[in-house]
């Protein structure tokens, strides 16, 4: 049988709109009485408060909520600020970095414990591996450390996954058929990560991509807003999430998990 998490790289703090897609993905997961992972940006947490996002905080109440890092591509990010000979520098930095986020994540959604850091982009550094792990945090997903049918792999005292699957990558078009295809070739896997980044089903460019591409290219606050997908790709994404949940969900191939169901596995 094949575990299968559905993860979600919730990060845009540059636009309450994207909080909106956050909401809507959130309930077709949990109208298909499946629980999915969102794992949040630090600043956004703050946002979501700031724009009085009280139906977002609530509707992600169903799901597992985990570590997308403090402040993704806001400059210098993990990656720039952790590249220097001094490890234990590094470290200590992106340890107190994370540690903020993290109890944003607390404070915001009441929840005790995280158990998956994923960092952003390319933004993958051991220093901040060592750190999730002295945080509590078991799971290091969207790895570089790719094991063999997504089974997973132990590295720098992390359990670290795959993201295998990306929902974007088909549902603006594609058909039932089309879905039932990759399910057959994700039945292969030991373990399937299916991720998607809830601003992108609304935008059809990264919020980073427009604000922080390179540079921090706006003042905090004074952000511009990406291009806005068609309201008939937006519709079709959302018909094909729908789809998508509920053929995993009567598929006896897959069993639906949290990182938080991986790492009792592991125990």
């Amino acid at each position: 049988m094949t575990d299968i998490v559905f993860s979600f790289d919730t990060e845009d703090f540059t636009s309450s709109e994207s909080a909106d897609a956050i909401y809507t993905e959130a309930e077709i997961l949990r109208k298909a009485g499946i629980r999915g992972c969102f794992c949040m940006v630090g600043l956004l947490c703050e946002q979501l408060v700031k724009w009085n996002r009280t139906d977002v905080i609530e509707a992600l109440s169903h799901h597992e909520i985990d570590l997308h890092s403090y402040g993704h591509s806001l400059h210098p990010t993990i990656n720039e600020y952790t590249d220097t000979e001094d490890f234990n520098r590094a470290y200590e930095r992106v340890f107190a970095n994370e540690t903020k986020a993290a109890k944003l994540i607390r404070d915001v959604f009441k929840t005790d414990k995280i158990y998956a850091a994923v960092p952003p982009g390319n933004n993958k550094s051991y220093a901040a591996m060592y750190a999730y792990h002295k945080m509590g945090i078991p799971i290091y997903a969207d790895t570089f450390c790719a094991a063999k049918d997504g089974q997973g792999t132990y590295y720098c005292n992390e359990f670290h996954m795959d993201y295998n699957f990306e929902m974007e990558s088909m549902f603006f078009k594609c058909g039932e058929e089309d879905i039932v295809k990759t399910l057959d070739k994700l039945a292969e896997k030991k373990r399937v990560v299916a991720f998607t980044h809830p601003h992108i089903s609304l935008y059809s460019k990264h919020w980073d991509e427009v604000n922080y591409f390179k540079k921090n290219i706006y003042p905090f606050g004074q952000w511009q807003e990406c291009p806005k997908r068609t309201k008939e790709e937006t519709e079709n994404f959302y018909k094909n999430m729908q789809l998508f949940a509920k053929l995993v969900k009567e598929d006896g191939r897959f069993r639906i998990v949290t990182y938080k169901d991986i790492y009792n596995q592991l125990l």
